[in-house]
This record gives structure tokens, sequence and C-alpha cells, in this order.
């Protein structure tokens, strides 16, 4: 017989840091600070953190899926661009930062 309670515990840690990494973007999207050529928005602290932390999979949901859900309730003109460009932001920051070392989830 199987013991599929560490799968089963690590798949709920999973789902539950994601849902917490992909909230706070969603509430930080609509902050921004202005710098010079533009602002700086404090959802991308949220998704360098997700992609240093976690795998692509989750790294890209916190990203993409965050800040596109972020978009559509605060700035819905830019929600699908967003989806793009935060996802692959948080792809390839976590493929440049997991070489040689395994994510937190």
């Amino acid at each position: 017989m199987k013991d599929t309670s560490k799968n089963v515990k690590r798949t709920t840690v999973w789902l539950g840091t994601t849902a917490v990494f992909m909230g706070m973007n969603i509430a930080l999207s609509s902050f921004g600070v202005p710098v010079p050529g533009g602002h700086l928005y404090m959802n991308d602290i949220v998704i360098c953190t997700a992609a240093i932390l976690f795998d692509p999979l989750a790294a890209f949901l916190v990203g993409g899926v965050g800040a596109f859900l972020g978009d559509m309730l605060f700035y819905p003109v830019a929600m699908f661009v967003s989806l793009a460009t935060h996802g692959l932001q948080a792809g390839s920051q976590q493929g440049r930062s997991s070489a040689g070392h395994s994510s937190y989830c």
C-alpha cells in the first residue's frame, strides 16, 4: 500500500503558498511609485520573490495570472499584456535563480 499523505501535503502546501503569493500580487498591483521613465509597481517585489522561491509553474501563476487578475480589477486595458509580460518575467527569473538548487515548495 502506498503512502500518499506526503504527496497530498506537498500539493496542499504548494497550492496554499501559491495562492497567498497570488493574492499579494493582486493586492499590490494597484500601488506604484513614480520613477524616471515610468512607474515601479509593488507587485514586482512579489513576482521576483515567487520566482526565487517556487517552481516554474507556481512562479508563472503568481506572476502572470496574479498580475492579470490585479489588472482586471484596477486597470483592465493592460490585463492581457500583464499576463504575458509578468508571466515571462517570473519564468525567466525562476530559470536563472534555480540553477543548482531545488525550489521551496
